[in-house]
C-alpha cells in the first residue's frame, strides 16, 4: 500500500466554459518541514506554524509544525478547537476546503 503523507490540491483550468486540463500541486510534509524555517517568522523562536486538516466545527487535526505555536497546540493533543470570541463582533474564522 502506498502512502503519501503531505498536502495535496487541484482544481480545473476551465475558461468560458471550456475546460483546459487540471491544476495539481502536492507537498510531502518532509518537503514542507525542510522549507520551513521558524526563524524566518521571529528571530526569537517566539513564533510557529501548524499544517492542519479541517474536522468541521471550528475543529482541527494537528498534521505538522515547527516552534513555540505548534508545540502549544501538540501539548494538548492532535485535535483542538478555534473560537470566534477573540475576533472583532461580525467576523468569523476564514474556511478553506
Amino acid at each position: 500500500m502506498l502512502f503519501f503523507s503531505g498536502v495535496i490540491d487541484s482544481l480545473p483550468l476551465i475558461c468560458n466554459g471550456t475546460i483546459y486540463g487540471i491544476l495539481g500541486v502536492e507537498a510531502s510534509l518532509n518537503c514542507i518541514e525542510d522549507y520551513m524555517d521558524v526563524r524566518e517568522l521571529d528571530s526569537n523562536l517566539n513564533a510557529g506554524y501548524v499544517l492542519v486538516k479541517n474536522q468541521g466545527n471550528n475543529t482541527y487535526q494537528c498534521v505538522s509544525g515547527k516552534g513555540a505555536l505548534y508545540e502549544s497546540v501538540a501539548r494538548t493533543g492532535d485535535i483542538f478547537t478555534l473560537s470566534n470570541r477573540f475576533l472583532p463582533t461580525g467576523s468569523r474564522l476564514p474556511h478553506y476546503s
